[in-house]
Protein backbone atom coordinates (compact mmCIF):
# COMPACT_ATOMS: atom_id res chain seq x y z
CA UNK A 1 0.00 0.00 0.00
CA UNK A 2 2.64 2.42 0.72
CA UNK A 3 4.13 1.92 -2.87
CA UNK A 4 0.93 2.76 -4.31
CA UNK A 5 0.80 6.14 -1.77
CA UNK A 6 3.80 6.87 -2.64
CA UNK A 7 3.31 6.31 -6.50
CA UNK A 8 0.15 8.59 -6.10
CA UNK A 9 -2.55 6.17 -6.99
CA UNK A 10 -4.60 5.38 -4.58
CA UNK A 11 -8.22 4.38 -4.28
CA UNK A 12 -11.18 4.61 -1.82
CA UNK A 13 -9.98 1.09 0.05
CA UNK A 14 -6.70 2.44 0.21
CA UNK A 15 -8.79 4.97 2.42
CA UNK A 16 -10.70 2.40 3.89
CA UNK A 17 -7.41 0.89 5.18
CA UNK A 18 -6.46 4.31 6.71
CA UNK A 19 -6.95 5.58 10.23
CA UNK A 20 -9.20 8.85 10.61
CA UNK A 21 -5.51 10.90 11.62
CA UNK A 22 -3.81 9.21 8.43
CA UNK A 23 -6.75 9.96 5.55
CA UNK A 24 -6.18 13.59 7.15
CA UNK A 25 -2.62 13.93 7.24
CA UNK A 26 -2.31 12.09 3.83
CA UNK A 27 -4.89 14.47 2.23
CA UNK A 28 -4.04 17.86 4.17
CA UNK A 29 -0.27 17.24 2.90
CA UNK A 30 -1.20 16.74 -0.82
CA UNK A 31 -3.59 20.14 -0.30
CA UNK A 32 -2.96 22.76 -3.33
CA UNK A 33 -2.70 25.34 -0.54
CA UNK A 34 -0.54 23.49 1.46
CA UNK A 35 1.83 22.59 -1.27
CA UNK A 36 1.97 26.14 -2.47
CA UNK A 37 2.96 27.40 0.87
CA UNK A 38 5.65 24.50 1.53
CA UNK A 39 6.80 25.93 -2.00
CA UNK A 40 6.91 29.37 -0.33
CA UNK A 41 8.84 28.42 2.71
CA UNK A 42 11.26 26.38 0.25
CA UNK A 43 11.94 29.72 -1.77
CA UNK A 44 12.72 31.96 1.58
CA UNK A 45 14.75 29.14 3.09
CA UNK A 46 16.72 29.08 -0.44
CA UNK A 47 17.01 32.68 -0.16
CA UNK A 48 18.39 32.36 3.64
CA UNK A 49 20.76 30.14 2.42
CA UNK A 50 22.26 32.08 -0.38
CA UNK A 51 22.35 35.35 1.61
CA UNK A 52 23.91 33.63 4.74
CA UNK A 53 26.58 32.60 2.04
CA UNK A 54 27.46 35.55 0.79
CA UNK A 55 27.76 37.12 4.46
CA UNK A 56 30.19 34.53 4.63
CA UNK A 57 32.27 34.85 1.26
CA UNK A 58 31.70 38.72 1.25
CA UNK A 59 30.52 38.69 -2.29
CA UNK A 60 27.66 37.76 -4.21
CA UNK A 61 27.95 35.23 -7.14
CA UNK A 62 26.69 36.49 -10.26
CA UNK A 63 26.50 33.95 -13.38
CA UNK A 64 26.92 35.15 -16.34
CA UNK A 65 26.09 32.96 -19.21
CA UNK A 66 27.04 33.00 -23.48
CA UNK A 67 26.73 30.95 -26.42
CA UNK A 68 29.93 30.25 -28.18
CA UNK A 69 30.40 28.75 -31.66
CA UNK A 70 31.71 25.68 -30.78
CA UNK A 71 32.29 23.55 -33.84
CA UNK A 72 31.26 24.61 -37.67
CA UNK A 73 29.72 21.64 -40.07
CA UNK A 74 28.85 21.52 -43.62
CA UNK A 75 25.65 20.15 -44.65
CA UNK A 76 25.88 19.29 -48.34
CA UNK A 77 22.87 19.42 -51.00
CA UNK A 78 23.26 17.35 -54.58
CA UNK A 79 21.68 18.26 -57.26
CA UNK A 80 21.27 16.54 -60.82
CA UNK A 81 20.39 18.08 -63.77
CA UNK A 82 19.56 16.43 -66.99
CA UNK A 83 19.44 17.69 -70.76
CA UNK A 84 18.35 15.89 -73.54
CA UNK A 85 18.40 16.75 -77.07
CA UNK A 86 17.84 14.41 -80.24
CA UNK A 87 20.38 12.51 -81.73
CA UNK A 88 19.43 13.09 -85.38
CA UNK A 89 18.73 9.37 -85.38
CA UNK A 90 15.14 9.04 -83.87
CA UNK A 91 16.66 8.69 -80.09
CA UNK A 92 18.44 11.52 -77.41
CA UNK A 93 21.38 12.39 -75.99
CA UNK A 94 21.39 13.09 -72.14
CA UNK A 95 24.16 14.93 -70.31
CA UNK A 96 24.08 15.01 -66.29
CA UNK A 97 25.17 17.71 -64.84
CA UNK A 98 25.93 17.45 -61.09
CA UNK A 99 25.95 20.64 -58.60
CA UNK A 100 26.76 20.33 -54.74
CA UNK A 101 26.08 22.80 -52.34
CA UNK A 102 27.73 23.39 -49.21
CA UNK A 103 26.12 24.93 -46.43
CA UNK A 104 27.71 25.91 -43.08
CA UNK A 105 26.09 24.54 -39.57
CA UNK A 106 27.41 26.36 -36.53
CA UNK A 107 26.44 24.55 -33.13
CA UNK A 108 26.80 26.99 -30.60
CA UNK A 109 27.44 25.68 -26.23
CA UNK A 110 26.34 27.49 -23.45
CA UNK A 111 29.70 28.90 -21.21
CA UNK A 112 28.82 30.18 -17.96
CA UNK A 113 31.24 31.99 -15.47
CA UNK A 114 30.72 33.03 -12.12
CA UNK A 115 31.43 36.70 -11.64
CA UNK A 116 31.67 38.23 -7.81
CA UNK A 117 29.79 41.02 -6.98
CA UNK A 118 30.62 42.62 -3.82
CA UNK A 119 27.74 42.88 -1.27
CA UNK A 120 26.60 45.80 1.26
CA UNK A 121 27.13 43.71 4.46
CA UNK A 122 24.39 45.80 6.53
CA UNK A 123 22.40 45.81 3.79
CA UNK A 124 22.18 41.63 3.42
CA UNK A 125 21.84 41.53 6.89
CA UNK A 126 18.63 43.56 6.62
CA UNK A 127 17.66 41.35 3.68
CA UNK A 128 18.46 38.59 5.66
CA UNK A 129 16.44 39.40 8.69
CA UNK A 130 13.09 40.64 6.71
CA UNK A 131 13.90 37.19 5.25
CA UNK A 132 13.76 35.21 8.28
CA UNK A 133 10.50 37.11 9.49
CA UNK A 134 8.71 36.31 6.62
CA UNK A 135 9.75 32.59 6.80
CA UNK A 136 8.42 32.31 10.03
CA UNK A 137 5.10 34.25 9.10
CA UNK A 138 4.65 31.86 6.01
CA UNK A 139 5.68 28.57 8.66
CA UNK A 140 2.91 29.44 11.13
CA UNK A 141 0.39 30.16 8.42
CA UNK A 142 1.10 26.93 6.41
CA UNK A 143 0.54 25.17 10.17
CA UNK A 144 -2.63 26.98 10.60
CA UNK A 145 -3.61 26.09 6.49
CA UNK A 146 -2.66 22.05 7.08
CA UNK A 147 -4.28 21.89 10.68
CA UNK A 148 -7.56 23.81 9.49
CA UNK A 149 -7.39 21.17 6.55
CA UNK A 150 -6.98 18.36 9.01
CA UNK A 151 -10.06 19.09 11.36
CA UNK A 152 -11.89 18.91 8.25
CA UNK A 153 -10.84 15.65 6.84
CA UNK A 154 -10.50 14.00 10.28
CA UNK A 155 -14.44 13.30 10.88
CA UNK A 156 -14.65 12.76 7.16
CA UNK A 157 -15.87 8.87 6.23
CA UNK A 158 -13.06 7.42 4.07
CA UNK A 159 -15.21 7.83 0.59
CA UNK A 160 -16.03 11.59 1.97
CA UNK A 161 -11.97 11.83 2.14
CA UNK A 162 -11.32 9.84 -1.41
CA UNK A 163 -13.76 12.45 -2.57
CA UNK A 164 -12.23 15.67 -1.00
CA UNK A 165 -8.77 14.70 -2.05
CA UNK A 166 -9.72 13.59 -5.93
CA UNK A 167 -11.37 16.92 -5.98
CA UNK A 168 -8.43 18.74 -4.52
Amino acid sequence: MLAALAAGCVSVDDFRQMSPAERAHFVCSKDREVRQLDADIDALADDIAQIDEALYRGYHLHTSCKQVPVSASTTSKKTVKSKCKPDGKGGEVCEETETIHTDPITEYHTVCEDIPVPIDVQFEKEKLRGYEWELDDAVAVRDEVYRACVLEIEPMSAEEAYDFYKGN
